[in-house]
């Protein structure tokens, strides 16, 4: 008599998918679009620009930065979908410091 291992068992005991089924990895996305609105490109420009090289500096650096291009969003009438791009950067950046209470 042979006895079938069920795929889900397969899975479990050796780590991999079972055969027949594929697993989706997340790429690299598509290279962005060139920004057409100035904030938004600074923006950008700041989040790939060269840190200080303590991460704390950093964040603290990020954070002052940011919290500028919002007054300058709001003073100029930027988009919501900038002003939100940039309040979820600071959101992120507030999360990943444990100094600040992440």
């Amino acid at each position: 008599m042979l006895r079938r291992r069920t795929p889900d068992a397969a899975f479990v005991l050796s780590g991999l998918p079972p055969s027949g089924v594929s697993i989706v990895v997340p790429c690299m996305p598509l290279p962005p679009q060139p920004a057409d609105d100035p904030v938004m490109r600074r923006l950008v420009a700041l989040i790939h620009a060269p840190l200080p090289n303590s991460a704390h500096r950093a964040r603290i650096y990020l954070l002052e930065q940011l919290h500028l291009l919002e007054e300058e969003a709001l003073a100029t009438g930027a988009k919501p979908e900038i002003l939100r791009a940039i309040r979820s950067t600071q959101a992120v950046i507030r999360c990943s410091d444990p100094v600040m209470g992440a």
